[in-house]
């Protein structure tokens, strides 16, 4: 009798799930998938990726015709420049201006005008390096690079092509982790303790394990059943394609 409560326990630790001998059913899914767009409409110069390809952090995606682009910022760091100028000269009669009125040579209503022209001139320099900045900004924002090492998932855009980001944003080039993969597997309500965020898990996949570690949870419910899903994030290789099978296990 004893002998057989003992065997049924031992079955029972094998099949609960929670348990270190528990596995999981997952499905591989492509990690940090990232849709990029440029903030600057434009004509796109080029695009010197395909889709497929490996990018390393950095390299250039996509870029748009700057001609038009750096004239703005020449015409901007111009108009900086003339407003610092005005600005320093009215700083100069303003000083003037309160030395003579403080020997009471200059009267409130000189002291007032003189207040004026520099908070004016101000005023003025502090738009142009806004517009300044603007236009610096539309220039950097005119290309795309990669975010980190990456494979090319799309190119939505092709040379010649204008793009206007105001009226609505379209993704160009679509991105995800070369080096990394997502495990995507369900567990029930009672289960889901089992799984904190950052927790470390085991992730098979063609008999080969990889160690990963929880980075998300759904706590909502996505299936009838209350079933939650649950992604661990695990290094793997080119070879790994999305819709691949593999088993998570607690380690």
């Amino acid at each position: 009798m004893k002998g057989a409560v003992k065997t049924g326990l031992v079955l029972c630790a094998i099949l609960t799930p929670g348990l270190a001998t528990a596995a999981w059913d997952a499905v591989v899914d492509w990690a940090q998938r990232t849709e990029l767009s440029t903030a600057t409409s434009g004509v796109v110069e080029s695009v010197p990726v395909r889709a497929g390809q490996r990018v390393e952090k950095g390299e250039l995606l996509l870029q748009l015709k700057q001609r038009a682009l750096r004239a703005r910022v020449e015409q901007g760091k111009a108009a900086l420049e003339h407003g610092r100028q005005l600005r320093e000269e009215a700083g100069l009669e303003l000083e003037r201006a309160e030395e003579l009125y403080a020997r009471t040579l200059l009267a409130d209503h000189d002291l007032d005008l003189a207040k004026i022209a520099y908070a004016e001139a101000d005023a003025s320099y502090q738009l142009s390096r806004a517009r300044y900045q603007e236009a610096l900004e539309a220039l950097n924002n005119s290309e795309l690079r990669a975010p980190f090492t990456a494979v090319v998932l799309a190119r939505r855009v092709e040379p010649a092509q204008t793009v206007v980001t105001q009226l609505r944003v379209e993704p160009m080039v679509i991105l995800a982790a070369a080096d990394k993969r997502l495990a995507r597997f369900r567990v029930s309500a009672e289960e889901l303790a089992d799984f904190p965020l950052d927790k470390t898990l085991t992730v098979e996949l063609e008999g080969v394990r990889h160690e990963g570690r929880v980075t998300s949870i759904n706590l909502e419910a996505v299936a009838e059943n209350g079933s939650f899903e649950v992604e661990v994030l695990f290094d793997a290789d080119s070879t790994t394609l999305p819709g691949s099978r593999a088993k998570v296990s607690l380690p």
